[in-house]
């Protein structure tokens, strides 16, 4: 017997403006005059939807992300607390062959990490370079990074044929 729940999720809507132009939202540094208040720097807009979320702990089956679109690791991080910009680079490094050695992945890049915090955090201004940044709990979905600067076909082995996956528009 499967157990689950049933949770409402934020998910970006279906909008015909996004066939034309893709999502975006803007951090911009504080500057004289500007108000990100009273001027929209984001074309995003959400809908909630209600998903069903299965305990997978009695899966008979090993998923496979070829197949599933997720894939469970047994993994154990060397990195026990991020208290320095040489911990996240690490960290990455680690994910990246983590990644390459499981997926059977040419190249792996792990070009951002997010920090967060099950707290909610009021500020008006935040440094984005810095690596420690830390955030509060994600609001909704996350939908992919879409159209990235460099162009990296990841590979994943199937029994049948190689299967080539690479950054691509809305789905």
């Amino acid at each position: 017997m499967k157990l689950g729940f049933n949770l409402r999720s934020r998910y970006l809507q279906d909008l015909e403006l996004y066939n034309s132009v893709k999502p975006y939202w803007c951090s911009l540094p504080p500057r004289e005059g500007f108000d990100p208040d009273k001027q929209r720097l984001d074309n995003l807009e959400f809908e909630s939807q209600e998903i069903h979320i299965t305990d997978i702990r009695g899966l008979t089956e090993k998923s496979r992300v070829d197949v599933n679109g997720f894939e469970v690791l047994n993994h154990t991080t060397k990195i026990t607390r991020f208290a320095s910009p040489a911990d996240v680079r690490q960290y990455k490094i680690e994910t990246e062959e983590l990644l390459r050695k499981n997926l059977e992945a040419i190249y792996v890049k792990c070009y951002d990490l997010a920090l967060r915090k099950n707290v909610s955090f009021n500020r008006t201004e935040f440094d984005l370079n810095d690596p420690l940044h830390t955030e509060g709990p994600v609001r909704g979905a996350h939908n992919g990074i879409q159209n990235l600067t460099f162009n990296v076909k990841s590979k994943f082995k199937t029994n049948k044929s190689e299967i080539f996956r690479e950054p691509s528009g809305r789905r």
